[in-house]
């Protein structure tokens, strides 16, 4: 009998398993189902948006400090002394190109004496000085000068001659446009080297104004455009070329 009862029991155990495992299986379908709808109506979370990625930025530049202006910076420099000019070199005269008679005997070239580059201007100063100073009478002391001046009859030279020829030397006094013949005299000339010539007179007609005491005389021909003549008493006389001053007779 006691196997009959557990037999009768097992059948209701297991006829309540079956039971529920009925109903067990459409509860669960229907959590499922439930579940799955509310996950399909509800919208997906928003994505986190991204953070911005941070910029560098320059430092801000810092403003250097005000200089503080002093007395010495408020006050203009003085000017800079301006540089002493150096004075312009002496022009230099080129030397002569060919021998000293062939410079003074050329073509129709005649020379006046220089007033400005000789020294017989200071000579007639100083004598009109001593004799009639010009702070004590400035008319006496001009008349003297023209005076001493006029007493100097060389203004012009002139060598004359044709190539391979004889020479004379001819001396004229200036009266404004006037030429008044003083001296000639037929003369040899003789080159002591590049920038000098002898000169050498035969006889002669009137008075040469300058070295009148010497019988021959030299004449220094620094370049191709002038000649200077040194006097003792009269000191250096100094000729610039030119041409055409004196005609020439055929």
């Amino acid at each position: 009998m006691s196997n009959a009862i557990e037999g009768g029991s097992r059948r209701e155990a297991a006829q309540s398993l079956v039971v529920a495992a009925r109903f067990a299986v459409p509860i669960a379908g229907a959590l499922a189902l439930a579940l799955l709808t509310q996950c399909a109506s509800e919208p997906p979370p928003p994505a986190a948006a991204p953070e911005p990625t941070p910029v560098a930025t320059a430092p801000e530049p810092v403003s250097a400090p005000a200089p503080v202006e002093t007395a010495a910076a408020s006050e203009p420099a003085p000017p800079a002394p301006e540089p002493t000019p150096e004075p312009a070199p002496a022009p230099q005269a080129s030397a002569p190109t060919r021998p000293a008679s062939e410079i003074i005997t050329e073509g129709d070239t005649d020379f006046l004496l220089d007033d400005s580059a000789s020294a017989l201007k200071e000579a007639v100063r100083q004598k009109c000085e001593a004799e009639a100073p010009a702070a004590s009478d400035p008319k006496a002391f001009a008349d003297c000068r023209q005076k001493e001046r006029d007493k100097f009859g060389g203004d012009v030279l002139s060598f004359q001659g044709v190539e391979g020829g004889p020479v004379t030397l001819v001396i004229y006094r200036r009266k404004g446009s006037r030429l008044d013949e003083v001296y000639r005299a037929a003369v040899v000339l003789k080159d002591q080297d590049p920038t000098t010539v002898l000169v050498s007179p035969k006889g002669g007609k009137g008075a040469r104004p300058f070295l009148y005491a010497q019988r021959e005389f030299t004449v220094q021909v620094p370049d191709n455009y002038s000649l200077a003549i040194e006097d003792p008493t009269l000191g250096k006389l100094v000729y610039r070329a030119k041409v055409g001053v004196v005609a020439r007779q055929p």
